[in-house]
C-alpha cells in the first residue's frame, strides 16, 4: 500500500472521528461481545423479560444448546459505568410512575446523546453513540405499543445486534495471517471465493461435482461450498432448502448425516446479506457408525445467485464433543458474509490497525504540541527574568 494511499486513508479516519462525531472522542466498545446489557426499573422488569426473551434469547439446535447472546437486567443508575459496552438495550414502560428507565431517556435526550431520537416508534436503534461498535436501543411507549412494535420487529432487532456482533468477530477473525493465497486460488478454480482465516486450508476438493471443503483443527471444523450450475429459474422453499442439506450429506459425508427431531427441530429463516437472499438454516449432525459416535452443531447457507445462474449451498460444522461449540460456528458464519464472485484483494492493514496508528500520531502530536508549549513559556519566563535583572 503507498504511503499517499496510507495518508488518504488517516485523513479520512480523522474526519471521520472528529467531525462526523463533532469533534467527540468515541472509544472502542468494551466487555463480553455476546452479553446484552438492559437498563430497565425494578418496575418495569418482569415486563422486559418477557418481552426481551422472546425477541433476542435464541439458543442453537444442539444437545447442550448454547445462548447467541447473554442478557444482563441492570438497574438504570448503573448506566454510566457500563455506557461502553458493545450492545446496550434502555426499556422504559410509560404506563409506571417513577420509572428510572424513563428518567434515564429523558436526560440522554437532554444531554443530546440521542440525536436521531424522536420518540415515534416504540423500538429504535442506533450505533456508536457512546463508544465504537456499539449497538444501542431505546424500547420505550405503553405496555400494547411495546409488545405489538417487538412482535413484528423481535427478529429485525436481533439481526441489529446479531449483523454487529458477527462484524466484530470478522474484524478479529481477519486481523493477522488472512490467508489471500488460498481465496485468490479458490477464485481462479471456480469463480467464486470467501476470505480465508489462518490455520485453515483446502482438505478436499471435487471438480466434477462442484464440491470444495476448507478445514482446520483444536476444535475440528469444515467449511464446505458445494454449487450446481445452470440453475436458471430455480425456486428455493423450505422442502427444497431441506432436500438441500439431505443430499448434501448423502454425497459428500457418507459418515456423518444431518438429524431433525421432535425435540430438536431445524430452525430455518429466509435472510438477505448484501441484498442477497438466503435460507439459513441450523441443526444437528451424527455419525452414522454406533461404533464411533459423535456429533454436534450445523449450520447452512442456501442462495441462488443470479449472475452465475449457480444455486450455492455453504454449509458449516464442527466436532468438539469437550467444549464450546457456537462461537466457532459463528466464526465460520463471518465467513459466509465474505462470499463474493467479484475478487479483489483485501489490504494487509486492518482497519483497527490504522485506528491505532491514527491514535498513536494523534497523542505524540498533542505531547508534541504541550511539550513545545512548556519549552516557549519556559523561555519567554527566563527572558523575563534576564530583563528584570539587566533592568536592576
Amino acid at each position: 500500500m503507498t504511503v499517499v494511499h496510507i495518508s488518504s486513508i488517516l485523513i479520512g479516519l480523522f474526519s471521520m472521528i472528529f467531525i462526523s462525531n463533532c469533534g467527540k472522542y468515541l472509544p472502542w466498545s468494551e466487555g463480553p461481545e455476546n452479553e446484552i446489557q438492559i437498563f430497565v426499573s425494578q418496575n418495569d422488569i418482569q415486563v422486559a423479560e418477557e418481552l426481551m426473551e422472546k425477541s433476542l434469547f435464541r439458543q442453537s439446535v444442539d444437545v447442550n444448546p448454547e445462548s447467541y447472546f447473554t442478557l444482563r437486567y441492570r438497574d438504570p443508575s448503573k448506566f454510566d459505568e457500563l455506557q461502553n459496552r458493545h450492545n446496550i438495550v434502555v426499556f422504559a414502560v410509560t404506563d409506571s410512575k417513577n420509572d428510572n428507565g424513563d428518567h434515564l431517556i429523558n436526560q440522554l435526550i437532554a444531554d443530546g446523546e440521542l440525536g436521531t431520537y424522536a420518540g415515534e416508534d416504540p423500538v429504535w436503534v442506533e450505533e456508536d453513540i457512546f463508544s465504537l461498535g456499539q449497538v444501542i436501543t431505546i424500547i420505550r411507549g405503553n405496555h400494547d405499543d411495546i409488545s405489538s412494535s417487538l412482535k413484528l420487529k423481535g427478529d429485525w432487532l436481533f439481526d441489529q445486534f446479531d449483523k454487529r456482533y458477527l462484524k466484530r468477530i470478522s474484524d478479529h477473525l481477519y486481523e493477522i495471517n488472512e490467508q489471500t493465497d488460498i481465496s485468490e486460488e479458490i477464485f481462479n478454480r471456480y469463480g467464486w471465493t470467501v476470505r480465508v482465516p489462518h490455520d485453515f486450508m483446502i482438505v478436499q476438493e471435487d471438480r466434477p461435482a462442484n464440491f470444495v471443503k476448507l478445514g482446520r483443527d483444536y476444535p475440528r471444523r469444515w467449511f464446505t461450498v458445494h454449487w450446481i450450475d445452470n440453475q436458471v429459474g430455480s425456486e428455493l422453499h423450505r422442502n427444497s432448502v431441506k432436500n438441500s442439506i439431505r443430499n448434501l450429506a448423502k454425497r459428500f459425508f457418507s459418515d456423518y448425516q444431518f438429524i431433525e427431531s421432535g425435540d430438536r427441530p431445524w430452525t430455518i429463516n429466509k435472510i438477505s446479506i448484501d441484498n442477497r437472499e438466503m435460507w439459513r438454516v441450523e441443526g444437528r449432525w451424527e455419525t452414522k457408525s454406533a461404533n464411533a459416535s459423535g456429533g454436534g452443531p450445523f449450520i447452512s447457507y442456501i442462495f441462488y445467485d443470479e449472475s452465475t445462474k449457480r444455486l450455492f449451498h455453504l454449509n458449516m460444522l464442527l466436532f468438539n464433543p469437550a467444549g464450546k461449540k457456537l462461537f466457532f460456528l459463528r466464526e465460520m458464519e463471518s465467513m459466509v458474509r465474505t462470499f463474493s464472485i467479484n475478487y479483489k484483494k483485501p489490504s494487509r492493514i486492518s482497519l483497527r490497525t490504522i485506528v491505532l496508528i491514527a491514535s498513536s500520531i494523534i497523542m505524540v502530536f498533542v505531547f508534541w504540541s504541550l511539550w513545545s508549549t512548556w519549552k516557549r513559556q519556559k523561555r519567554l519566563t527566563q527572558s523575563k527574568m534576564e530583563k528584570a535583572k539587566l533592568s536592576y
